[in-house]
């Protein structure tokens, strides 16, 4: 009898195993799916979309602070920076294939980085009843806030001065992009497209039966159920890994995590490229700190390899959804990963340095134990106001700088069919 009962839970458990495995199978093909769908909606959005989404965007100020404000709205930079990776691809956001969007795109990536902090200061607010918690939560979860800024405030202007993401990033592109027929897509991930292309080809099958003869109503429709599908799936991804990866290693992950500053870098790269979002993994470091299990020096590592993994889903999106102009896609999420390595690069490897955006954090922490309205006041001011004011004050002087300009006609996004002889980015002369 109680081998039976053992043999009972041997199966009981591998089917358990089995189950979580087709789980995670089934989330990963709808996010897949998600992006095919995406690059579909934008396909058939036309030209005009196109043209008014690089209008909006043509002030770097202003992509970086939409960047910011879009990423802490929805709390997630991976839907944001897959989405440009989507657009840019499908030729919705730079037309003709002309690589000079890529440095359009840079500060939209900047600032999401930015705002997908968010989440963590939200998670640190939890501890606002408990003074010594609340202070320690508060400066680690801000200790990610201040590292983007400061990076971005050293790289931004060298991008706008000497392009230093968007020209290695098109450079490194058309280097690792492979098109040996033409097709426009990267080798060793056609099946991917034939995998999720009857699911895709059915969603707008049926939203088309649906709305009828509507047809300008169907590309935002699809592209609704797109979007919506990518943010549950990575937020599946995340569920996911947080219940069997973390639910695991709970009890060990000061030893396993925290050791070495290079190995919790690490650790800190490799989970949130399983969990798809670095707001995930950095929240789950804020009651650790806030209960003083481990310091905030340990973590600060730990949140660097995070900010690097979080570029992982940009990369599958840019490998899985080939547009008109998929080797662009491939060099906004490869500049997404250079801006992330050069912010390491620059805080990781001397302590003294590393130390600074911990030491700004934790003088917040401490003006929080007197003043606890300033955790909330940081929040709303960095992620909401901030951002909202300087949107608006930026577009009305771009808008005044350049007049009126009247909207083109509309006019279908070029597809994925291309010439075999064409380059895939423009090299200095029109497509003909």
């Amino acid at each position: 009898m109680a081998k039976l009962n053992s043999d009972d839970q041997q199966t009981r458990a591998h089917l358990k195993t089995l189950g979580e495995v087709l789980l995670l199978l089934l989330i990963i093909y709808a996010f897949l799916a998600s992006i095919e769908l995406m690059g579909v909606s934008v396909r058939l959005l036309g030209r005009e979309f196109a043209d008014n989404l690089i209008a909006s965007t043509r002030n770097p100020f202003i992509g970086l602070f939409v960047g910011l404000l879009a990423t802490a709205i929805l709390q997630s930079s991976s839907i944001i920076t897959s989405t440009l990776v989507v657009l840019t691809g499908a030729a919705a956001f730079g037309p003709d294939g002309d690589p000079e969007v890529i440095s359009q795109a840079i500060p939209i990536i900047m600032g999401a980085n930015i705002g997908t902090t968010i989440t963590s200061t939200i998670v640190s607010l939890g501890h606002i009843t408990h003074v010594s918690e609340y202070r320690k939560a508060i400066a680690a979860a801000t200790v990610h806030d201040f590292f983007n800024i400061f990076t971005v405030l050293i790289v931004f202007p060298l991008e706008l001065l000497f392009g230093i993401l968007s020209k290695p990033a098109v450079a490194l592109a058309q280097l690792l992009y492979v098109n040996p027929d033409g097709g426009g897509t990267l080798n060793g991930v056609r099946f991917v497209k034939a995998a999720v292309s009857p699911i895709t080809n059915g969603v707008v099958d049926a939203v088309s039966w649906v709305t009828g003869p509507t047809a300008g109503v169907l590309p935002y429709v699809t592209l609704g159920v797109a979007l919506v599908t990518l943010f549950l799936a990575l937020r599946g991804i995340t569920v996911y890994f947080k219940r069997v990866v973390v639910g695991r290693i709970r009890q060990r992950m000061g030893t396993v995590l925290f050791g070495h500053p290079f190995k919790s870098l690490l650790w800190g790269a490799g989970i949130t490229a399983a969990f798809q979002s670095s707001s995930a993994t950095t929240s789950l470091i804020v009651p650790l700190v806030a209960t003083k299990r481990i310091s905030l020096r340990r973590a600060f590592p730990f949140i660097l390899g995070a900010n690097v993994g979080t570029t992982t889903t940009a990369l599958l999106a840019a490998l899985l959804a080939p547009g008109a102009f998929p080797i662009l896609g491939f060099a906004i999420a490869l500049g997404h990963v250079l801006f992330n390595l050069i912010g390491v690069l620059i805080f990781f490897p001397f302590a003294r340095i590393r130390n600074i955006p911990v030491n700004v954090a934790r003088h917040l922490g401490r003006v929080t134990m007197s003043r606890r309205f300033v955790g909330v006041a940081y929040l709303a001011v960095v992620f909401f106001l901030v951002p909202f004011v300087l949107i608006i004050a930026t577009t009305d002087i771009q808008l005044k700088k350049d007049g009126f300009r009247p909207i083109p006609e509309q006019q279908a996004l070029p597809d994925e069919r291309r010439l075999p002889n064409e380059s895939p980015i423009r090299t200095g002369h029109s497509r003909r």
